[in-house]
């Protein structure tokens, strides 16, 4: 068996660490092998080699997931909800099929470490989308969830052709204390039957924080 030592960062609040064998989301059912636990927390877990887990972290409405992993020999340490918590698109979120365009806010907050995502079932807010500077669609976004297919998402019909595009999404929550609210915004060119939208974030992780997430 495999040690793996997981550290889950927080200032008091309580959440549940979470483990499945690799596959496709939604569909994945996760196991939780322990109760809450108080954040931050550390918690010391044995997978067996060979095999492929997805590992993820759930405080209240908010889960945390990352894109699965081989078991591999030797000890291993994983942090989990480090800041800085903002977009990721490590699972597709936005598509051009013909002349319609879908955005999926399903991954606004991911935390700061490498290969996650993560949405927020108690964060509310809007997306919208413009064409040459003229806003063409607006939505409320509410109910995210990176675990089920969710309504969390804008839809438009597009102008046949070229154009240039902004989209932006902003979401805001109270019920966490880091990262209360994430907005979003990009520009990029798109023609009729482009497919994957040229969408990407950047992600940080500063150094020298604590446990808490404070500046040590």
């Amino acid at each position: 068996m495999r040690r793996g030592l997981a550290t889950y960062r927080g200032s008091g609040e309580r959440g549940t660490p979470m483990f499945a064998r690799d596959g496709d989301l939604p569909s994945l059912v996760f196991d939780t092998p322990v109760d809450e636990i108080e954040l931050a927390g550390t918690v010391v877990h044995y997978l067996t080699p060979g095999l492929r887990f997805r590992s993820g972290l759930q405080i209240g409405g908010l889960h945390l997931l990352d894109g699965g992993q081989p078991v591999r020999r030797g000890h291993t340490r994983q942090v989990w909800n480090s800041a800085v918590i903002g977009p990721s698109f490590l699972l597709p979120s936005g598509v051009r099929t013909g002349d319609e365009l879908v955005f999926a806010a399903t991954g606004m907050f991911a935390d700061g470490q490498p290969g996650r995502t993560g949405s927020d079932l108690d964060a509310t807010g809007t997306a919208a989308l413009s064409r040459d500077g003229e806003e063409i669609a607006r939505t409320g976004l509410s109910s995210c969830d990176v675990l089920a297919s969710s309504p969390c998402e804008l839809r438009a019909a597009l102008p046949a052709g070229s154009g240039a595009y902004t989209l932006t999404a902003s979401l805001s929550r109270t019920s966490q204390t880091l990262s209360t609210g994430v907005t979003s915004a990009w520009t990029f060119r798109s023609t009729t039957g482009q497919g994957a939208l040229p969408l990407m974030a950047v992600r940080y992780r500063p150094d020298g924080l604590d446990r808490s997430n404070r500046a040590a």
